[in-house]
């Protein structure tokens, strides 16, 4: 085989693997895809791929069955197209009630719930307890799930949170949870609920 048929079927090879791995979106600029989803209407349980919205309430009806004055809810995922795997996902719901049913609500929290006190975090008057409902899997800080609730502003807030070993940011972010509470917070759920009021 000459010189220039051996360059020539090199150059093919190297067009058909360029072309395939533009085909499988490896080199397109938008290889990470983001949902937002906003609105306590749009919650659903099977919405997270990591399981975080399946044990966020402590109940099905819990919403129905202790209404709050204002109900929000908050879902945040980013992740590959090629490789479907979450590199992140956020879920948050933020209930406000008057003091008579907040009292009820948290109580039936409390009762339902499997809370455990390992991994209690406090900021600004606001307390977080690990529900481990999903202990077989969830890990903290790369998978969690909190009850959050501040009796001065009788506020109650379901929060999931997961994390790719993979995705970028990760070592910082799991350093942040395990030791600046407040950084890691606001940095991932500051944009839906100010915690510093």
């Amino acid at each position: 085989m000459s010189r220039k048929t051996q360059k020539t079927i090199l150059l093919c090879l190297f067009v058909c693997m360029l072309s395939f791995l533009c085909g499988c979106g490896i080199f397109h600029p938008t290889i990470m895809r983001t949902i937002n989803i906003e609105g306590i209407e749009n919650f659903e349980k099977g919405q997270s791929s990591m399981s975080i919205n399946q044990c966020l309430l402590p109940s099905d009806d819990f919403l129905e069955s202790f209404p709050s004055v204002d109900t929000e809810y908050h879902y945040y995922s980013n992740y590959n197209t090629l490789f479907p795997s979450p590199a992140i996902q956020r879920s948050i719901i933020i209930c406000k009630y008057n003091e008579a049913d907040y009292e009820k609500a948290k109580a039936f929290c409390m009762n339902q719930m499997e809370l455990s006190t390992e991994n209690k975090k406090e900021y600004n008057g606001y307390f977080f307890l690990e529900d481990r409902r999903m202990k077989e899997y969830a890990d903290f800080p790369q998978w969690f799930n909190y009850l959050v609730y501040n009796d001065n502003h009788c506020i109650i807030l379901f929060m999931g949170f997961y994390e790719d070993d993979d995705y970028e940011d990760y070592e910082e972010n799991m350093q942040s949870a395990r030791d600046d509470w407040e950084s890691f917070l606001l940095n991932n759920f500051g944009e839906y609920y100010d915690f510093t009021k």
